[in-house]
C-alpha cells in the first residue's frame, strides 16, 4: 500500500479565546454545474466555503453512433449524467438510468419530447444494482444497448452476461485525468470515484488533519487501497446522503 499523511481524526472546529473558529472548507471533487451539495449545506447553516475541483475530463467520442441502430434495442442503458451529455443528438424511446440526477439529465436531453419516453431503474444507486432491477423485471427481454466509458466497472456486464438479457457495449465518451489538479486546504474532501485516489497530483499534499469522505464502500475500498484513511461513507448516492457525512466529518 502507498503510505499517506491523512491518518489522523477528522478536522475539528478549534476554539481560540472563547471564540469558536471558521468552520473548515468542504471540497467536492467532481463538476459544480449543480452545486447541490453546497445549496444543502447552506440550508443546514453550513458557513464555511465550499469549492468544487473536478478530477476527469470527459471526451466524446466522435462518430460513436454513426452504425447504431436503436431500433435493434429494447432500451439504452444511461449509468451518468456524462454519459447523457455523449448522447449528442441521440435519442431513445426507452432507457435504463442509474440515480434520479441521470433522469434528470435525460429529461433535459428530451425538453422536447420528454412525454414520449420511458426511464426505468431510477431508484438505483450503482450500475449493479441497476442490473438486479432489470433481471427482475420479467418484462425485459432485451436486448439492451449500455452507452458508457473507457473506465466503467464490470459489475453490470459479469451480472448481465450469463443472463437471457443481452447487453451490448457502445463506448460513447472517455474519461482523463484532469492536468495538473491540486486542492488547497481543508477540512473535508469528498471524493466520488477511485480516480481521486489515483490521480497524480489531487492528493498529493493532504494535510493530516483532512477528513475524507466518499461515495459509496467501491470508492472507500479504493482509498484504502491506495492507502488513505475513510472517514466518513455515504452508502447513498445523493447529495442528501455525501451532505450528512459532511456534517458528521466537520462538527
Amino acid at each position: 500500500k502507498k503510505k499517506n499523511n491523512n491518518n489522523n481524526k477528522p478536522f475539528p472546529l478549534r476554539q481560540s479565546r472563547g471564540t469558536m473558529a471558521a468552520p473548515p472548507r468542504v471540497v467536492f471533487l467532481k463538476d459544480g454545474e449543480s452545486r447541490q451539495e453546497e445549496n444543502l449545506l447552506r440550508e443546514k447553516g453550513y458557513l464555511g466555503e465550499v469549492l468544487y475541483v473536478p478530477v476527469l475530463v470527459t471526451k466524446r467520442t466522435e462518430g460513436a453512433w454513426e452504425d447504431t441502430t436503436l431500433d435493434e434495442y429494447s432500451a439504452v442503458v444511461i449509468t451518468s449524467k456524462r454519459a447523457v451529455e455523449s448522447l449528442g443528438t441521440v435519442k431513445a424511446r426507452r432507457y435504463w438510468v442509474v440515480g434520479k440526477q441521470t433522469k434528470e439529465a435525460l429529461l433535459r436531453h428530451h425538453k422536447d419530447d420528454e412525454r414520449s419516453i420511458e426511464i426505468l431503474g431510477e431508484e438505483s444507486g450503482t450500475a449493479l444494482s441497476l442490473g438486479k432491477t432489470i433481471l427482475s423485471t420479467p418484462s425485459e427481454k432485451g436486448p439492451l444497448l449500455w452507452a458508457t466509458s473507457n473506465d466503467r466497472r464490470p459489475d453490470l456486464t459479469n451480472l448481465l452476461s450469463p443472463s437471457p438479457v443481452r447487453l451490448d457495449v457502445l463506448l460513447t465518451y472517455t474519461t482523463v485525468p484532469t492536468p495538473a489538479a491540486t486542492i488547497p486546504s481543508a477540512g473535508c474532501v469528498v471524493c466520488y470515484s477511485k480516480h481521486a485516489f489515483t490521480h497524480p497530483t489531487l492528493l498529493r499534499n493532504l494535510s493530516p488533519n483532512t477528513a475524507i469522505v466518499t461515495v459509496g464502500n467501491t470508492t472507500a475500498q479504493s482509498g484504502e487501497n491506495e492507502g488513505f484513511k475513510i472517514h466518513g461513507v455515504s452508502t447513498e448516492p445523493t447529495p442528501e446522503g455525501v451532505v450528512e457525512q459532511v456534517l458528521l466529518c466537520t462538527r
